[in-house]
């Protein structure tokens, strides 16, 4: 007894949920205006034409919320009361009515259904328009169709991020962290550029790495603008296909502390998947203090010690300065040694101006001190 009361309620289940996956047309669906909703993944059967079909000769849609990028694929289960094997047309609109695609899929002759899917890349989610189409009045086609989505490898971005003002209002994007997106996924509400704001810790180099993925072969262009959206950079990237990310980096040297902008862009390929991140790889010596553009400024700061050092940096872009003035005092009368250490990040060498005013203002002497490159201090005294 108890075995075939399990075996009841199984049964039971296994039909309430078979009936909850299966939808069937509802006349009149004959437009736009009158399209019967689909589920995504959910067969919907119908049928079109003379008898022995029950609903009539008049075309049949649908809608479709689909609720996320990606590519979808359109399947359709049909067969025909004919001795033939006659197309059902499936036309696909976007959410303003515009056509976007067909579909020709083979039927089944003599109600015998045969199945066809078609896929299609790159899809914007959003609201859209199936329509069964009769292709041969003469015969009745029955039919279930149903469609689904493949989601790219990422996540989709937070919207709207479409300008420097979106980004502004979005969370910060912090360093060495991770976020995902999509552009250039297209047919309806498409949109291609993700703008992201940055605020760096410290001056330094900033090194910007993207994943990228597709369903054709291209890429992406990542552009690094200032805070008042000038370009400070911009590279071109890879994209990976077969959803195999290709990932690219690339540096920006001498960027002082301050807020930036990341925007990425595809240049080629539909629906671009990604992953965006960057990290500051922050100069050898320390920051000095600021203000200490002016002798005024330097009057008001702390004096600089005799046998000390004091750190700082200077002509970094976009927000740095190119002086730094300190107030010294010294002990008794003598010789002045002054002694330079300077890096910069570029390999490339250079050098640095060292000028010695007196108390009024006027100059004394300067010189010229060695910028060791790629990192590599250069002393000079």
């Amino acid at each position: 007894m108890t075995m075939i009361g399990r075996t009841t309620l199984c049964a039971a289940f296994i039909f309430a949920a078979a009936t909850l996956l299966a939808q069937t047309e509802t006349e009149p669906n004959d437009n736009l205006g009158q399209a019967d909703t689909m589920s995504l993944g959910t067969a919907m059967s119908g049928d079109i034409g003379p008898v022995p079909c029950a609903s009539g000769t008049s075309n049949d849609y649908f809608v479709l919320n689909i609720t996320q990028d990606g590519q979808i694929s359109v399947n359709t289960n049909a067969s025909n009361s004919g001795t033939g094997t006659p197309a059902l047309r499936i036309y696909m609109y976007n959410s303003v009515g515009s056509q976007v695609n067909y579909f020709d899929h083979v039927t089944g002759a003599s109600g015998v259904p045969v199945g066809q899917t078609s896929n299609m890349s790159c899809v914007h989610k959003g609201i859209y328009y199936f329509l069964a189409y009769s292709l041969d009045g003469g015969v009745c086609y029955t039919y279930d169709l149903t469609v689904t989505v493949t989601a790219p490898v990422f996540a989709d971005d937070l919207e709207p991020n479409n300008s420097f003002g979106d980004a502004d209002a979005n969370p910060l994007l912090a360093a060495a962290t991770t976020t995902q997106g999509h552009v250039n996924f297209l047919y309806d509400n498409s949109e291609n550029g993700d703008y992201y704001r940055l605020q760096t810790g410290d001056d330094g180099e900033l090194n910007v790495t993207i994943g990228a993925e597709s369903a054709g072969a291209g890429s992406v262009r990542v552009f690094l603008f200032n805070n008042v959206g000038s370009t400070v950079n911009y590279f071109d990237a890879p994209v990976g296909t077969a959803g195999t990310p290709v990932s690219t980096s690339q540096s920006t040297s001498c960027n002082a502390q301050g807020t930036y902008y990341l925007f990425v862009q595809s240049t080629s390929p539909c629906g671009v998947s990604y992953q965006l991140g960057y990290t500051l790889t922050p100069p050898v010596f320390a920051n000095d203090t600021e203000p200490n553009n002016s002798f005024n400024d330097a009057n008001l700061n702390p004096v600089l010690a005799p046998n000390t050092f004091t750190e700082g940096h200077i002509f970094f872009s976009n927000y740095g300065d190119n002086y730094d003035y300190y107030h010294i005092q010294t002990p008794a009368e003598g010789t002045l040694t002054i002694t330079t250490i300077a890096e910069r990040v570029p390999a490339a060498a250079g050098n640095l101006r060292i000028y010695v005013y007196n108390s009024g203002g006027g100059q004394v002497d300067y010189y010229d001190a060695s910028v060791g490159g790629g990192g590599d201090d250069d002393t000079t005294i």
